[in-house]
C-alpha cells in the first residue's frame, strides 16, 4: 500500500511499479489492487493515473483512511466531489476504517465502493468480548450501505467465523492462505 503524501513524481513511480507487477501477475481479470492514497495526493492523482500504463485495466481500488479524512477534510462536500471524479474516470474507491466507531457523516460512507477493516482492529478480537461486540456493531452499520467489506489479517478461525456470520465475504488471514508477496490461489478445501 502507498500513502504519506509524497510528491507527484514519487507517487507516479510507486503506483506504476505496483500496477505493472499486479497487472501481469494477477490470477484473473476480476482481481482488484487496493492502493492506499493520502489526501495530500488527491489533487494530482487523476493526472498521475492517466500517465500510468494499464491503470485503467488493472482494477485499481484507491484506498483512503477514515481517520485521515476525519482529521484533514475541511469540506466533505468538496472531498465527495473529488472522489466522484475518480469514480467517473473508472476507478473504484475504498475507505479504510481503523476505529470501532464511524467518524464521519453517515451520508459520506455511501460514496465508497468498498470498506476495509484494518488489521489493528481485528487483531484484538481473541482477547476481548467487548472488541468482538464493537466490531460486530461496526459491520452492521456498514452493511446498510450494501458495499463489500474487506477484512485483512484475521487471526484464527473464531475471527473468521465472527465476520462470516456478520455478513462479510472478503476475508484474508494466514488460516485461509499464507501471506506472500506473490498472488497465490486459495486451496479449494478452504473455500468450501
Amino acid at each position: 500500500m502507498y500513502g504519506n503524501g509524497a510528491n507527484e513524481e514519487l507517487l507516479s513511480k510507486v503506483i506504476q511499479q505496483f500496477v505493472s507487477k499486479f497487472y501481469f501477475e494477477r490470477p484473473s481479470k476480476r482481481a482488484r489492487l487496493f492502493i492506499q492514497i493520502s489526501l495530500v495526493d488527491l489533487d494530482h492523482l487523476g493526472n498521475v493515473l492517466a500517465n500510468i500504463n494499464h491503470a485503467k485495466d488493472a482494477n485499481l481500488v484507491l484506498l483512503f483512511e477514515e481517520s485521515e479524512v476525519y482529521a484533514n477534510a475541511f469540506s466533505l462536500d468538496l472531498l465527495t466531489s473529488q472522489l466522484n471524479e475518480l469514480l467517473s474516470l473508472g476507478y473504484e474507491i475504498a475507505l479504510l476504517l481503523k476505529d470501532e466507531n464511524t467518524l464521519l457523516e453517515h451520508s459520506f460512507y455511501g460514496v465508497f465502493n468498498y470498506f476495509v477493516i484494518g488489521s489493528a482492529m481485528v487483531s484484538k478480537i481473541k482477547d476481548s468480548s467487548r472488541v468482538r461486540l464493537s466490531n460486530k456493531f461496526l459491520i452492521e452499520s456498514l452493511l446498510q450501505y450494501k458495499r463489500p467489506i474487506v477484512i485483512n489479517d484475521l487471526d484464527g478461525w473464531s475471527s473468521i467465523d465472527l465476520f462470516v456470520k456478520s455478513g462479510c465475504t472478503f476475508l484474508s488471514g494466514d488460516d485461509i492462505s499464507p501471506t506472500s508477496e506473490m498472488i497465490l490461489p486459495i486451496e479449494k478445501a478452504k473455500i468450501a
